[in-house]
C-alpha cells in the first residue's frame, strides 16, 4: 500500500488551483470554502445573488448586514423549516438590505455571485453542519474567471430568472408562515 498521492494533514483545507484564478474548495477538516468565499467578499460590494436551498446558518447575512451590503436571497420556503424562522426574521428585521425570495419546492441550489468579485457554486447549504463538520466540495471563480469563461451571462439569466418567477417575502407572509408551522408541527 503506497502513500496517495492526495493524502493532506489532518484539518487542512486543500484548495486545488486548476486554472489561474479558478479554486476548489473540498471541505473535511476545520477550514472551510464557504467561509474562506464569504470572509472574503469585498466590503464595497454594490450587492450580493445567493440561492441556497438549506439556511439556518446567519454567517452570510450578518456580513451583509455588518457591511451594509444589499443581499438577494432565495431559499427553500416549506413545513420543515428548510429555511429557519430565525434567519427570516433577521432578514426582514433588515429588508432594506436583504430580500428573501422563497420557493415552495424542488429548489437544490448553491450558488452565490459577488458582482466584482466572483461566484461559489458548491455542495454547502448555508447550515451550521455544512459550515463546520459536513463533508463538502465547491468551486470559486473569481471576476476574471466569470468573464473570461463566459459565465457572466449565465449567471445573470439564472437570477433574473428566480427573480422573476418568485416574489419576495413579506412581513405578512412569514405571520401566516409561523401560524401554519405552529398548528401543523408536532
Amino acid at each position: 500500500h503506497g502513500t496517495s498521492p492526495f493524502a493532506a494533514q489532518p484539518n487542512v483545507l486543500r484548495t486545488l488551483r486548476a486554472e489561474e484564478n479558478m479554486e476548489l474548495f473540498l471541505d473535511y477538516s476545520n477550514m472551510r470554502g464557504l467561509i474562506k468565499f464569504i470572509s472574503g467578499i469585498p466590503e464595497t460590494t454594490p450587492e450580493i445573488f445567493a440561492s441556497i436551498a438549506y439556511n439556518t446558518s446567519s454567517k452570510l447575512l450578518d456580513y451583509c448586514i455588518k457591511h451594509k451590503i444589499p443581499l438577494n436571497w432565495w431559499g427553500l420556503f416549506d413545513y420543515k423549516e428548510s429555511t429557519s424562522i430565525e434567519l427570516l426574521d433577521l432578514a426582514l428585521k433588515n429588508k432594506s438590505l436583504i430580500k428573501f425570495y422563497p420557493i415552495k419546492q424542488n429548489f437544490h441550489s448553491k450558488v452565490i455571485y459577488v458582482p466584482g468579485y466572483g461566484v461559489y457554486i458548491g455542495s454547502a447549504n448555508m447550515t451550521q453542519k455544512a459550515l463546520s463538520t459536513n463533508i463538502e466540495s465547491g468551486v470559486f471563480l473569481n471576476i476574471d474567471d466569470v468573464y473570461s469563461n463566459n459565465v457572466l451571462d449565465d449567471l445573470e439569466s439564472y437570477f433574473y430568472f428566480l427573480t422573476s418567477k418568485f416574489t419576495v417575502l413579506l412581513d405578512e407572509d412569514l405571520q401566516k408562515y409561523k401560524i401554519f408551522i405552529a398548528k401543523h408541527i408536532v
